[in-house]
């Protein structure tokens, strides 16, 4: 009888209202606060391949395709720690230059942003999600070459610090 009387009554149903309300008003800030933050990095992520992909196309423009693998080799040999993925593939998906054996066949876009898996450079068994920026290099009249610059959207694995 006594938890019937506590269930029915005003003060309950008060607290749970303010409980259900509070869950929601928290839920809405943890939403909002995620989904900003996810677009930040996805900006940021989105200017580093700009960047990265207009230094590759420069060097192109400026010295032609034997520049360009030069470029992309030396950039592969430097091995940076934000896992960098470059491919440069002729008419043929024959590979030119670049850290991946073969065009990922997630990436489908021909020109613009794609995403694909593909294996980390650290650790071969393991695959990671990799946002690129793929084109058509210009010029090439009666060949055309692919050209992808991509980073690694996961996060690096932790170092042994606690």
């Amino acid at each position: 009888m006594l938890l019937a009387d506590t269930l029915r009554s005003t003060t309950f149903k008060l607290a749970l209202a303010a409980i259900v309300t509070f869950g929601v008003i928290a839920s809405a800030i943890f939403i909002c606060v995620y989904l900003s933050t996810a677009s930040f990095v996805r900006s940021r992520s989105d200017q580093a391949i700009m960047a990265e992909y207009s230094s590759l196309l420069g060097a192109y423009e400026r010295s032609g395709r034997r520049e360009l693998i030069e470029l992309i080799r030396n950039r592969i040999a430097g091995s940076s720690p934000a896992e960098h993925v470059y491919l440069l593939v002729d008419h043929a998906s024959a590979v030119l230059a670049g850290n991946l054996d073969k065009w990922p066949s997630a990436a489908t876009a021909a020109q613009g942003w794609t995403e694909f898996h593909a294996p980390r450079a650290s650790d071969a068994a393991s695959q990671s999600r990799f946002r690129a920026m793929s084109a058509t290099l210009p010029g090439a009249i009666a060949y055309w070459w692919e050209l992808i610059s991509a980073t690694s959207t996961a996060l690096p694995p932790r170092s042994g610090r606690r």
